[in-house]
């Protein structure tokens, strides 16, 4: 009993929310400040006393306290470390046997010697267990043995009746390493036992730290992701009519769903399209869902549609509020016409002025109509190349150098200056948001790109990481993860001498800024070094930009109020604004139209044989050069990818663009090598935004 209560005084129970205050667990423990010594003393003393003993934690992990589980938990890991796939499948089962047997001594595989878990940091070592579990999984003879292991272990997790502890929690996580639980033979009973037993018996609490530990592990994300896709296309390859509102899909999704919001809270985050799904989007659109406003398809489990169902969806609630708007000025306004346009009549000389005064004077509610653009002095009837435009125009201003307010991090993304943060003008940072949330509402790419860290800012994210970080700050980022690693390397963080702050140009002027209160006389040490990076990281992407970014938030809104967009993540978001960096040359080949000239004349083969000569980065170029973007728009939507290659007479200039409409000015050169040389001068030395 003595080492029981030394342990419990010591490391605490398992329970996930302990309220014993004699168990180290509990927030209100009362020995917090004494020694081991001390309570080692205290423990030999409650042993000794029955009354005491009623203080025993219910939840205490016995099997901690044996010597010989642990000796056994080494001796496993000892032999894991050192098996491949030629030992022979006795030795195999006899080493795993002992552990494997036994749920208890399964859920702490791979705990570290002289290391307890704790509902922190439940120590799971996502390469060593997928290391472990696919040399297990490739031997085929196993098969069986393996499967029936599991499914037992499987089983005894389920029948768990107590509280569920970091130990159930734990198992349940490990257990998805095992590509045994979705054999053809296991899916539709024993997977949706375990799917049916995460959903009904995991409480907040429980499922919050499910999300936390698995926000750890990559590898495991993605084996749930991929095992609950394997489920669904079981469930629909046995059905006739399969519903994808079936409670057994509910299911499924709903532990898709903890692996999502793993994935948002991940320092190596899969990309969104890992969790699309061909068969419940093609129910969806074959279904013709798009708009249930109560459909869990759309409120809980959209990251299962595609981007292009997304957008559909975007479009379906914006024209419904569209026509709400538009009905409310007939009613309103009896006597006038109402449009159903926003018409902006723009100075190109002031573009910037006259936005911010349209900004001021148009009613929020005409935000929301189609965007239709005339610049002063000049006849044009709108059909998206004006408005185009516009957008590109604006952008080359408001996102330049020389506006101040944002500048190029590595030639590649924008991000806000110190300038930005020290400036309160509410509607300048509101027209920033404006034409962000106008760009992706008209669907018109812009020719600028921004870190994941905007995009999450605008879906009002807060789980910002060092891998953000490291898209505009990568020396920055890579210093923070060295200090990360100091304590474990022996070394001490102190000697930096850094405190929880940092000094910043603001006006020419160097100024101190504190990652929390009184952070300047904090020193950073091995102790709470993952705090300040934590701090650091909160600083850059919320406390320093917290002015800007709430009326940059609010312009978006003003466009983009369908509650799908909401919905959308980062990257998504990402790719209706900038759009895709993967491009399919050979569809923009096919894809482009010809004024003046045909798809066989000479002309127009020998442009095609130059491009594609070209390598990837010069029809980069001449993409840009051509549209004012290097990307193209999302998968689904690459139909609205159309260049226009227009006959120019004059054979003795460069070639030219109307990036507004993608329009290509090519004379007829007299010979491939003179078309050749004049393309690639334009190209080279062509001045788009992000250029000097």
């Amino acid at each position: 009993m003595e080492d029981i209560f030394l342990f419990q005084l010591t490391n605490g129970c398992e329970k996930i929310v302990c309220n014993n205050p004699n168990c180290a667990n509990c927030p209100k423990f009362v020995l917090s400040n004494s020694s081991y010594i001390q309570k080692k003393q205290i423990a030999l003393k409650m042993a000794q006393n029955e009354e005491s003993k009623k203080s025993l934690c219910h939840h205490i992990n016995i099997l901690l306290c044996n010597e010989e589980a642990r000796q056994i938990l080494q001796d496993f890991e000892k032999f894991a470390n050192n098996f491949t796939i030629s030992t022979s499948p006795a030795e195999i089962l006899q080493n795993i046997n002992p552990v494997f047997t036994n749920f208890m001594y399964f859920c702490q595989l791979f705990t570290p010697k002289d290391k307890f878990i704790t509902k922190t940091n439940l120590l799971i070592n996502d390469q060593k267990f997928f290391n472990f579990s696919t040399i297990l999984s490739s031997i085929p003879s196993l098969n069986t043995q393996i499967y029936n292991l599991i499914s037992s272990i499987a089983i005894d997790i389920m029948n768990w009746k107590n509280s569920i502890t970091i130990s159930i929690i734990r198992g349940l996580l490990i257990l998805f390493y095992f590509p045994s639980i979705f054999s053809p033979k296991s899916s539709e009973s024993l997977l949706l036992s375990i799917f049916i037993f995460i959903k009904t018996k995991l409480e907040h609490q429980d499922r919050k730290l499910f999300i936390s530990e698995l926000s750890k592990c990559p590898n495991l994300i993605n084996q749930i992701i991929g095992i609950v896709h394997c489920a669904i296309s079981d469930f629909y390859a046995n059905r006739e009519k399969p519903d994808p509102y079936s409670q057994q899909v509910i299911y499924m999704l709903e532990v898709m769903n903890l692996a999502f919001l793993a994935n948002e809270r991940s320092n190596s985050p899969l990309p969104t399209s890992i969790f699309y799904n061909h068969h419940i989007n093609d129910s969806f659109t074959q279904e013709n869902r798009f708009s249930g406003h109560s459909d869990p398809l759309i409120e809980k489990f959209s990251f299962v549609l595609n981007l292009n169902t997304k957008i559909q969806i975007c479009t379906l609630q914006t024209d419904t509020i569209r026509a709400a708007v538009f009905y409310s000025d007939i009613i309103n306004n009896m006597n006038v016409r109402s449009n159903i346009f926003l018409d902006l009549l723009i100075r190109r000389n002031h573009i910037v002025e006259d936005t911010l005064s349209c900004l001021s004077t148009v009613p929020y509610t005409d935000w929301l109509k189609k965007l239709r653009v005339v610049f002063e002095g000049e006849e044009a009837v709108d059909l998206g190349g004006p408005s185009r435009e516009f957008i590109h125009l604006i952008c080359q201003t408001l996102f330049s150098s020389d506006y101040g307010m944002f500048e190029l991090y590595g030639n590649h993304y924008l991000w806000f200056t110190p300038l930005a943060s020290s400036i309160e003008d509410d509607h300048l940072f509101t027209l920033y948001g404006l034409i962000i949330g106008l760009a992706i509402y008209n669907e018109i790419l812009l020719p600028v790109h921004f870190p994941r860290a905007l995009f999450k800012s605008i879906l009002n994210f807060s789980n910002f990481t060092l891998n953000d970080l490291e898209q505009i700050e990568p020396d920055v980022a890579k210093s923070l993860r060295e200090i990360l690693l100091m304590p474990e390397n022996g070394e001490n963080v102190a000697d930096l001498c850094l405190t929880f702050s940092s000094v910043v140009d603001i006006f020419g002027h160097q100024e101190t800024v504190d990652f929390i209160k009184n952070g300047s006389t904090i020193d950073v040490t091995n102790e709470n070094v993952e705090q300040y990076v934590e701090q650091y990281i909160k600083y850059k992407f919320i406390k320093s930009i917290q002015f800007p970014m709430n009326y940059l938030r609010k312009g978006f809104s003003l466009v983009c109020k369908a509650g799908m967009y909401q919905k959308l993540t980062p990257d998504e978001l990402d790719l209706c604004m900038s759009g895709e960096e993967k491009i399919d040359w050979d569809f923009i080949k096919r894809n482009t139209e010809y004024s003046g000239y045909h798809k066989y004349d000479i002309t127009i083969i020998r442009f095609w044989e130059i491009y594609d000569k070209m390598v990837e980065e010069d029809k980069r170029k001449l993409l840009k050069f051509i549209t004012g973007t290097d990307r193209v728009p999302p998968s689904g939507m690459m139909f609205k990818m159309k260049l226009l290659i227009k006959k120019c007479d004059d054979i003795d200039r460069l070639p030219s663009a109307l990036t507004c409409i993608s329009q290509l000015l090519l004379p007829p050169y007299p010979s491939k090598e003179i078309m050749e040389s004049k393309l690639y001068y334009a190209i080279q030395y062509f001045e788009g935004f992000g250029f000097k």
